[in-house]
């Protein structure tokens, strides 16, 4: 009889916490921000977003960030380069060589990020006279997915790599 009285409590209370739903609000730790609308726009800002994507019309500039419903991978501008980058292999699992070509002697420099914009290496500057070929350790980095810049002698990204470090 006791056995048959908790049965039924547990149908009874069992299906009300089955269909029970969590929501979780969307949350962002910045410096600032704000909300403003009218009758035909809407605007929310944050301070400190990391790189986001854009579109662009004439006189609209549309951002992608945290504020919007689905995260979009984000992008960096790269700036034209006259030359060539050659990154392999990719995934990496101990060593990642690049190469790069150019007709005019540059500087540059190579960083390398985690998926949460963390610097996690940086290859200091380095002259490009023709061509040049240089190798990272992965060997001692977590696997996962991150992104390499080169960046010319004024700190604009010339070439973007996401590479795919395995194991």
């Amino acid at each position: 009889m006791k056995i048959n009285i908790k049965i039924i409590i547990l149908s009874l209370v069992l299906p009300g916490f089955l269909s029970a739903q969590l929501t979780l609000d969307r949350e962002v730790l910045a410096a600032g921000g704000d909300f403003s609308n009218n009758a035909s726009l809407q605007v929310s800002w944050t301070l400190g977003e990391p790189a986001i994507a854009y579109s662009q019309t004439s006189g609209l500039l549309v951002t992608e960030g945290f504020q919007q419903s689905d995260l979009i991978s984000t992008a960096v501008d790269e700036i034209p380069f006259a030359g060539s980058f050659n990154v392999y292999p990719n995934p990496v699992e101990h060593s990642l060589y690049f190469e790069i070509s150019t007709d005019n002697e540059v500087t540059l420099r190579a960083e390398l990020f985690d998926l949460n914009g963390r610097k996690i290496m940086e290859i200091q500057d380095f002259s490009v006279q023709s061509e040049y070929r240089g190798m990272i350790d992965f060997s001692q980095l977590a696997a996962g997915k991150t992104f390499l810049r080169f960046l010319d002698d004024k700190g604009d990204a010339v070439k973007v790599f996401t590479i795919v470090k395995v194991k």
